[in-house]
């Protein structure tokens, strides 16, 4: 996308990351944004935002990130150019993740989406120790903590997120 921050990408008017928001807001306690750079764009939106704590890391640099401003036993986690999020995905992760578990994260039917993630804070200190050993792989660290993949072919469509232009006008198309 030529280096176009994604989650500001209009979309019927608003950035994709509003759309996000939108869905968001109903299913949880408190949102935050993790942006690494346009924080004037992002602060506009109205909830906090934070850059990552130690850049260079990826999806888990945002992950770690959260997980050191949240104040909430869970957190969930997702892209903001992921505008067609289900209404319900925090609810059902959350009916998922049973007390033995530290995290749970949908299966379109296809394929993993770790990046819609829903964690149990207290696994902080367990990302930090992933991180200094040279971790880097979001399946790498699901692979070490007791997690657990819910299916979820019936919501694929939450997990389509903008990576090209003709995505963009794919989503466009269906945003009507």
């Amino acid at each position: 996308m030529g280096g176009v921050d994604k989650p500001l990408l209009p979309l019927a008017g608003q950035p994709l990351v509003s759309h996000v928001m939108t869905r968001l807001r109903p299913q949880v306690e408190q949102m935050r944004l993790i942006a690494n750079r346009s924080a004037a764009h992002y602060e506009a939106l109205g909830v906090p935002v934070h850059q990552d704590t130690v850049t260079g890391l990826g999806p888990l640099g945002g992950l770690l990130t959260a997980l050191q401003v949240v104040t909430t036993p869970l957190l969930f986690v997702c892209p903001g150019d992921a505008p067609r999020l289900d209404q319900e995905i925090v609810a059902r992760l959350r009916a998922s993740l049973a007390p033995d578990l530290e995290a749970a994260f949908p299966n379109d039917g296809i394929r993993d989406q770790p990046l819609f993630l829903l964690i149990r804070a207290t696994i902080r200190p367990v990302l930090e120790s992933y991180l200094e050993r040279g971790g880097r792989s979001v399946h790498g660290f699901l692979g070490i903590i007791r997690s657990r993949t819910v299916e979820a072919n019936a919501l694929a469509d939450s997990f389509v997120n903008v990576n090209t232009p003709e995505d963009l006008q794919a989503i466009e198309r269906g945003a009507g």
